[in-house]
């Protein structure tokens, strides 16, 4: 792991720290997900004397759900291997706990049908669920009246989490006795979900009074304060007053990818291309490691296809295209099958960029003489590049040509 992720895995499991939430912030495309998932990896693999047990909840997924104890408790379940962790009697006394909750959501769990789980759980889930069936007239306020309140069920849930701690386990390899000490649960898409649903579930987590768990909140704080000043609350008086503070310890802004190039490689395959991107990491500013991915794939699919071609490419040329292709492909597509005619691109954008790079570049190779860089147009006082289906200048044979190969590539049309 690199230093942010090192970072963040000290903080998360830190067993002197009582109950700490805190977010990751970033742009879309930034790696938010692909930090957890390598933070997730450690602490499964670890082999430190402190044992970590990790939770990752896709608010996403759980979108239609109306109770955010079922995300929470359904995966939390999942993360926590029953049968491998856990004794016969403590096992019926966690699943006691989120049946209560199961049938606390009655009319959520009607329509709940649980996926990617445990066996065990998924057999409760649906015993639950049958239960619920055999009501004549379903009534949630009359299940209630079975149960203990709403607080007092996430109590319970809190002191089953906390009792983790009292929990021995021998380790499979060398017969090493460890307790756990800390559940570090990860939210990631907490800007995609409907507003009330992330203010539901950040009441959730400050209920939770358990002392050995973290949150990490993955988010884009912009988007979500888009969101919830729009559709919910009033903008505050003060500027450095935020929503979130109520809830978080600490927020941690993830820096440019440019900064963070140690990060991207070992995401990436090819070697050519992983050096590409080390050498000339500048080139990819404005674009995400997501896309950067896909970059990397349309030129292994390219290369592939065109592996015994008489024409050869030139390996640089290809990628930037690749680049171009990736980052622009939504107008592309669309001036590829004749949606359009032409569109226009702001100067300043990373299409037109990585556009204008391509034209340097096929000018610089191939000594091209009276041909000159695009001229900007000015339309309504604003500056644009058009585009249209032949992309370069038509004396560019090879480059138009590896264009419109790798548009079929990217297409699926070869």
């Amino acid at each position: 792991m690199n230093g942010i992720s090192e970072s963040l895995y000290q903080i998360l499991t830190n067993e002197k720290v009582d109950k700490f939430v805190m977010t990751l912030n970033a742009p879309w495309g930034y790696g938010k997900t692909h930090i957890a998932a390598q933070l997730i990896d450690k602490m499964r693999r670890s082999k430190d004397s402190i044992p970590v047990i990790p939770i990752f909840i896709d608010l996403s997924d759980y979108d239609y759900v109306n109770d955010p104890l079922i995300p929470f408790i359904v995966e939390i379940l999942h993360g926590i291997n029953l049968d491998k962790l856990i004794s016969p009697e403590k096992k019926l006394e966690l699943i006691k706990t989120i049946k209560d909750v199961a049938l606390y959501s009655a009319k959520v769990l009607a329509t709940f049908e649980p996926s990617g789980i445990g066996t065990k759980v998924i057999d409760m889930l649906f015993a639950a669920k049958e239960g619920i069936k055999d009501e004549k007239t379903p009534n949630t306020d009359t299940l209630l009246l079975e149960f203990k309140s709403y607080s007092e069920l996430i109590l319970k849930l809190s002191n089953e989490i906390e009792n983790l701690q009292n929990l021995t386990l021998i380790s499979d390899k060398d017969g090493t006795v460890k307790n756990i000490r800390r559940v570090v649960v990860f939210v990631d898409n907490f800007d995609r979900v409907e507003c009330r649903f992330t203010f539901k579930f950040l009441n959730l987590i400050d209920k939770i009074t358990a002392k050995n768990i973290s949150f990490c909140l993955l988010m884009n704080k912009e988007q979500l304060e888009k969101n919830i000043y729009n559709n919910m609350l009033s903008h505050p008086a003060n500027n450095n007053e935020h929503f979130l503070n109520k809830y978080v310890d600490f927020e941690y802004c993830l820096p440019h990818l440019n900064d963070r190039i140690d990060e991207i490689l070992p995401c990436l395959n090819i070697k050519i291309f992983k050096e590409f991107v080390r050498m000339n990491n500048k080139h990819f500013e404005g674009i995400s490691i997501r896309q950067i991915i896909e970059i990397e794939k349309l030129y292994s699919d390219f290369t592939d296809k065109f592996a015994n071609a008489p024409t050869h490419y030139n390996d640089e040329l290809l990628i930037k295209l690749a680049c171009y292709i990736i980052t622009t492909k939504d107008i592309l597509i669309q001036l590829y099958y004749n949606f359009i005619p032409r569109a226009n691109i702001l100067p300043d954008s990373v299409s037109a960029k990585l556009w204008l790079d391509l034209f340097d570049s096929n000018i610089n190779a191939n000594a091209t003489i009276g041909i000159t860089r695009p001229i900007l147009n000015t339309k309504a006082d604003q500056y644009t590049y058009t585009i249209n289906k032949i992309l370069f200048h038509e004396s560019f044979t090879k480059l138009n040509e590896a264009y419109n190969q790798m548009m079929k590539v990217l297409l699926k049309e070869i």
